[in-house]
């Protein structure tokens, strides 16, 4: 839960260069706050948080990754027939080292820092196998007590520095193999693997649908 996700940002900060799980936050309605999480970081560690686009995980231009602790994707689908992506990722997310590709550049070594959230509406937007170690599912639920944009934002920066100071001083766990943290199995995880997930169709899509279905 909460602590989970605390500890995962105290890791950031403290020891950027320990290997965590992916996360990957979906909700299948909008406006649920997935963003948030990942969108207030940048409040706590400045430089080195940045959205990346999908050519850097098909390790094409791998230039984005370097020097960035956090890496947000949002509303990627990373799925393809030759997976791609998920080859890079299980390479990034445990690899002590990044390998960095610029145009018109050798390709070059690097100490690897990069961390990642991953937000969607759709679960399945993220390619994973049976066995999968390296990826964190979580759903998300919807806002029970809804603040404007502006107003959060407001407030995050003005508790930033007591955020700050409550992670540093929570303990750290021991680290629990080659990520410090496990990677924890929900029921969201386990209904995509087994094929029973199916992103929800909203009115409007099924209404177009009627029509274009009409002689």
């Amino acid at each position: 839960g909460a602590h989970y996700l605390k500890l995962w940002t105290k890791l950031l900060i403290e020891k950027p260069g320990q290997r965590t799980p992916y996360l990957f936050l979906t909700s299948r309605q909008n406006n649920t706050g997935k963003t948030t999480f990942g969108a207030s970081i940048p409040h706590l560690i400045n430089p080195g948080v940045a959205e990346i686009n999908e050519e850097a995980l098909v390790a094409k231009f791998t230039g984005e990754l370097e020097g960035k602790v956090l890496c947000l994707i949002e509303e990627l689908d990373l799925r393809d027939e030759r997976k791609r992506a998920y080859a890079m990722l299980k390479r990034v997310l445990t690899s002590k080292t990044l390998t960095i590709r610029k145009m018109r550049t050798d390709a070059y070594n690097v100490p690897n820092y990069t961390h990642f959230i991953h937000t969607a509406n759709d679960a399945k937007y993220v390619p994973v196998e049976t066995e999968d170690m390296r990826i964190v599912m979580i759903s998300v639920p919807q806002i029970t007590h809804f603040i404007e944009s502006l107003e959060f934002e407001d407030r995050v920066k003005r508790d930033a520095p007591s955020m700050l100071r409550k992670l540093l001083d929570m303990p750290l766990t021991d680290p629990y193999g080659r990520f410090w943290l496990p990677v924890v199995h929900p029921s969201l995880k386990e209904r995509v693997l087994s094929g029973d997930y199916a992103i929800a169709t909203s009115r409007a899509e099924e209404g177009l649908a009627g029509i274009a279905a009409c002689p």
